[in-house]
């Protein structure tokens, strides 16, 4: 009958379990694939179980047992310090709720069965510094989250609890990821990088879909200065600045994602320009580091094409007599970031050559197209090209000597 062939599935599944863990001792390898086919035996029995042919179990009860057993391959996996079979044991606890049908009935209790998961994970990473382990834990939860977002488990809205229980997983993996840095005396690695930046995308994914578009801005501009503070804490404690690219450029992000959110126009252009330069300049002072400046010098790129949205909207008031109302702001902003990029070349001259000229040519470059727009601007017809020509080339040759 049906519970007797349910009966003897985990009797099998059992009996490979344990006899996987015994033939560990002389053959990990051998040893932990039976144990884990033992596991899958369980599993799959479990899940069989609940089919309308059987009808045994009910879903709870079938996820708490299908969790026991991917709790006893962690177990051996920290017995015979395998941390493949470790991984293993969580990616078939975290496909659980999907056998079991619980994330698209019961939203509160799968977020509860993965902060089980995600402590007992927590747990295991930092007992055997497997670092891996809360990586593949987040990307779960971060998978599990995106089917609630799209819809595709039912309602796309969450109750109060679940907003309060969504949160403790972003701030237990923020603390995790803070403490992995620490505990490696500052030293960061490339899972601690993993972390942090998903962890910030798994927050961000639900601010943006769950608060309305006037407060989220101000939230994730909140979140963006935790990963600041965040930042100093681990410098101020192990006085390595290597986490600077991670926790800085998170922050960095999640404060232009904000701005970005929230303005628009000519205000974005020159807030970004101004925070894209403040970067730079910061990590420089903060560092010392050449390598990590280079890669931050970077962001400046996105600022820089907004100067030349800027720069066409003068043109086109040069065209259309019509548009000539705000174009002192567009000459505004094209000098105001001619300014910073003379700016940084002055900072950078003795440092780091490279930045230095690449700064010194986005100025000189902005120049020359200010000198040339506004002369157009001015005076009609060839006379303005001509002149253009002469200051821009008495100037070069002054600059040059």
């Amino acid at each position: 009958g049906p519970q007797g062939k349910v009966a003897i599935g985990f009797m099998f599944g059992v009996t490979l379990m344990l006899f996987g863990f015994k033939y560990a001792k002389k053959n990990i390898v051998g040893g932990g694939a039976i144990h884990v086919i033992g596991a899958i035996v369980i599993i799959i029995t479990t899940y069989l179980a609940r089919q309308p042919a059987y009808n045994l179990f009910d879903p709870y009860f079938a996820t708490i047992l299908m969790f026991l057993t991917t709790v006893c391959i962690a177990l051996t996996a920290y017995a015979y310090d395998r941390a493949p079979l470790a991984h293993v044991g969580l990616l078939l606890a975290g496909i659980i709720p999907m056998l079991t049908n619980t994330e698209s009935n019961d939203f509160t209790g799968l977020l509860i069965y993965l902060g089980i998961v995600t402590l007992g994970v927590l747990w295991l990473a930092l007992v055997t510094k497997w670092r891996t382990l809360v990586l593949l834990a987040l990307s779960i939860v971060c998978v599990y989250s995106l089917l609630k977002i799209s819809g595709a488990t039912g309602v796309t809205t969450v109750s109060f609890t679940e907003c309060y229980l969504l949160a403790v997983f972003g701030i237990l993996f923020y603390v995790t990821s803070l403490f992995s840095i620490l505990r490696g005396s500052g030293k960061t690695g490339i899972v601690d990088g993993f972390v942090a930046l998903l962890n910030a995308g798994y927050a961000l994914m639900w601010i943006i879909s769950q608060m309305s578009h006037e407060l989220a801005p101000l939230v994730i501009a909140v979140l963006g200065l935790v990963y600041v503070v965040g930042f100093f804490f681990v410098y101020k404690v192990t006085d390595v600045y290597t986490s600077f690219i991670i926790y800085g450029g998170i922050a960095f992000g999640l404060l232009t994602t904000a701005i970005m959110m929230e303005t628009s126009g000519r205000t974005l252009t020159l807030l970004l320009v101004m925070m894209g330069a403040g970067a730079t300049v910061f990590t420089q002072y903060l560092s010392k580091d050449k390598d990590v400046t280079k890669i931050v010098a970077f962001i400046n790129i996105l600022p820089a094409f907004y100067v030349f949205n800027s720069i066409i909207a003068i043109q086109r008031a040069i065209d259309f007599p019509t548009f000539r109302v705000d174009v002192w702001k567009d000459l505004l902003i094209v000098g105001l970031a001619t300014a910073i990029y003379f700016s940084l070349y002055a900072f950078f001259a003795e440092k780091i050559k490279e930045l230095s000229y690449v700064s010194l040519g986005a100025g000189v470059l902005l120049v020359v197209i200010s000198v040339w727009e506004v002369l157009h601007l001015m005076i009609d017809g060839i006379f303005a090209t001509a002149l253009s020509l002469l200051v821009i080339g008495v100037g070069l040759t002054l600059f040059t000597y």
